[in-house]
């Protein structure tokens, strides 16, 4: 400060070109006091910015080290109860690693070759017709279409259904193809080839051979891997007979609900559904097609004089509720069960399990330990033969041929002895956990880094 009066004093006593020097002496103060700060705001605020443009170096490194996710192509059904679960219990498992599509082929790619849907117009297509038929009980009738007819369609343009399967998993670029439908998997597995894609197999039900292996005998490649529920005396070789590698057949355990896995406070659940603590409770699950039958079923134990509580799963039928209640009792209490996700929770509490022989309840079942009293009175369905025969080989209950003999088989399980037994064998035998195992399997065929 003292510098400008000088400067200032000078020019006005002097009144000389002083003047001009200060005038020319102030232009340089100035652009050096900007200069000056200049370099105090620029170090002010250069850390914010580098900070700002590390964060964005670090976020675009990032980005640039985050590969995505590897894309696995489920296919699936619309029909059944296991192909949703099946694919509800693998969507949760893999969606965490794995980019995963869920996709109907029927519908979304070989329907312009669904023989169903041009006879009818497309007002219904072959899955409709087939749960259709089932659920008007016409069994004996898809027996004999799944058997003789279906096969023969599906060997109509093959080559086209194969290639429209190609051109699809070229379109969607898949690192791995998941199965969990029958019918079509030599022609899935023949697309995969194609594409050098890896095809997984999983299958429920412990017999092989008309439903899920259809045409695998022509198998003429070895890209195919299977993961099987159950292991049997038969299903194992039969895919070996196919050319299946021993070492591609995967024993997982069948895609159980983790509830079903739970320990349970049967005590906690008893109270829960007001079940009487000193009766024998029987279950009766019939599924969406089997209200007739659990109407029978209950109605003809209600009129026996046994000590008996039932758990009727009614689902969302309204109707069969009505008509259930209306049902004249003995010694028998009967709740009707509407629909619930806590299926493993009654299980849990019943002594015995009367049910259609369903890949979903017989397995719901064997993993929570429940003897089976299979219903046996209308003809099988021929996918749910091999069921039958799987409980029965293993011990793990009973089937039902008529009505009259539901008196006995109860008194059977309400006597210790043979009670004991048939809990035993189920105790025994090995339920393997398909998520641990199936995991596995799956990062193997399409590793995740």
């Amino acid at each position: 400060m003292q510098f400008f009066f000088f400067v200032f004093f000078l020019s006005v006593c002097f009144k000389t070109e002083l003047y001009l020097y200060f005038n020319l002496l102030g232009s340089y103060m100035i652009i050096f006091i900007q200069k000056i700060l200049f370099i105090f705001i620029f170090a002010f605020i250069s850390p914010i910015f580098c900070e700002q443009n590390l964060i964005k170096n670090d976020t675009t490194n990032l980005q640039s080290s985050t590969t995505p996710k590897k894309k696995i192509i489920i296919f699936t059904s619309k029909g059944g109860f296991w192909h949703m679960a099946a694919c509800q219990a693998l969507t949760s498992l893999l969606s965490p690693f794995y980019d995963v599509s869920i996709v109907n082929p029927f519908e979304e790619i070989l329907y312009p070759y669904d023989f169903v849907v041009s006879v009818s117009g497309g007002r219904i297509d072959g899955e409709e017709l087939y749960d259709w038929l089932i659920q008007k009980k016409w069994i004996g009738l898809v027996n004999t279409f799944c058997h003789y007819l279906v096969p023969q369609l599906l060997n109509i343009s093959k080559k086209e259904k194969i290639n429209s399967l190609y051109d699809y998993m070229c379109e969607q670029k898949p690192d791995l193809i998941i199965s969990v439908i029958p019918w079509l998997n030599l022609f899935i597995s023949d697309a995969a080839y194609k594409l050098s894609v890896p095809f997984l197999l999983i299958t429920p039900d412990t017999d092989l051979s008309v439903w899920w292996a259809h045409g695998l005998d022509n198998l003429e490649h070895n890209n195919i891997n299977v993961a099987i529920g159950f292991e049997t005396s038969k299903t194992r070789p039969l895919l070996q007979s196919y050319g299946i590698d021993n070492e591609r057949i995967y024993h997982t355990g069948s895609p159980i609900r983790q509830d079903f896995l739970e320990k349970k406070d049967k005590e906690c659940i008893r109270k829960t559904w007001n079940i009487p603590p000193d009766k024998f409770v029987i279950m009766i699950m019939m599924g969406g097609a089997g209200s007739y039958s659990s109407y029978a079923y209950a109605q003809k134990v209600a009129s026996l004089d046994l000590n008996v509580h039932l758990l009727v799963c009614i689902g969302k039928n309204m109707d069969l509720k009505k008509k259930i209640e209306e049902i004249k009792k003995n010694k028998t209490t009967i709740d009707c069960i509407s629909f619930t996700n806590r299926v493993s929770d009654l299980m849990a509490v019943s002594d015995l399990l009367i049910t259609k022989p369903g890949t979903g309840s017989v397995n719901e079942a064997v993993y929570s330990h429940l003897p089976m009293l299979i219903d046996g009175t209308d003809e099988t369905l021929f996918l749910e033969k091999g069921n039958v025969n799987f409980v029965e080989e293993n011990n793990f209950g009973d089937v039902a041929t008529s009505l009259s003999e539901i008196e006995q088989i109860i008194k059977n399980y309400m006597n210790p002895l043979y009670y004991s037994a048939i809990k035993e064998s189920l105790y025994n035998y090995e339920r393997k956990n398909f998520s641990e195992n199936i995991m596995q399997i799956i990062k193997r065929l399409c590793p995740t880094e």
